[in-house]
């Protein structure tokens, strides 16, 4: 069940990983970390303490994942949610460190399909590799679950940088004109008055810059 899934009926993307004896279930850009209880067959039981119990069950199988949430009610009794059904939806991973001229072609290639399920609405989960100057890894994930694209900027093993992990969220993939070698550019951008950063370019991730 580890990567990304899609809940059609709500227009969610899931992103799943096993973390120690946690599941780290990510939900456009928020984070919930579940301890694993239990395995049995191809059913894993899960659990998070907040302000109150809630329990999650899941059946997976290998295209298709059943989710049930369940929690205590005032009276002390098992409250079942609605089940929800996640589906697997397209993921692809892009190294995009120090791009030459041939791998700018299939690069640019690989962001013109991107391009072209945002256009279709249909969901995807794409994680960005690429290294500093100092050769440390950054990882970039960009989820778009037909309504919004999340952005997840990982950086907690950069050794010079702020070693942190930022989220943001964008309402828009937009198509210009290329520059640093690509046909096309692929800039992400955010319409809101409040939003930062407004505009991020996904050719420069490249280059360790993407901030308009």
């Amino acid at each position: 069940m580890v990567g990304p899934w899609h809940d059609a009926e709500n227009q969610k993307n899931y992103r799943f990983a096993l973390t120690n004896k946690q599941l780290e279930m990510t939900i456009g850009n928020k984070v919930e970390r579940l301890d694993v209880t239990s395995t049995e067959n191809l059913s894993v039981y899960t659990k998070k303490q907040v302000k109150k119990m809630d329990f999650y069950h899941f059946i997976v199988n290998d295209s298709k994942i059943k989710m049930v949430q369940s929690r205590p009610n005032k009276n002390g009794a098992t409250e079942q949610l609605d089940a929800i059904e996640l589906t697997k939806l397209y993921s692809k991973e892009l190294t995009v460190n120090t791009l030459n001229q041939s791998d700018y072609q299939k690069y640019d290639e690989d962001l013109a399909h991107l391009y072209q399920l945002y256009e279709e609405k249909h969901p995807f989960d794409v994680t960005f590799n690429h290294f500093t100057i100092e050769g440390d890894p950054i990882k970039i994930h960009l989820s778009y679950d037909t309504k919004e694209l999340y952005y997840t900027h990982d950086g907690s093993q950069d050794k010079f940088g702020s070693g942190e992990i930022e989220r943001y969220s964008f309402d828009k993939l937009e198509r210009v004109k290329g520059k640093s070698g690509l046909v096309n550019e692929y800039v992400l951008s955010n319409h809101s008055e409040k939003a930062v950063p407004k505009k991020l370019s996904l050719v420069s991730l490249s280059q360790g810059e993407g901030n308009y």
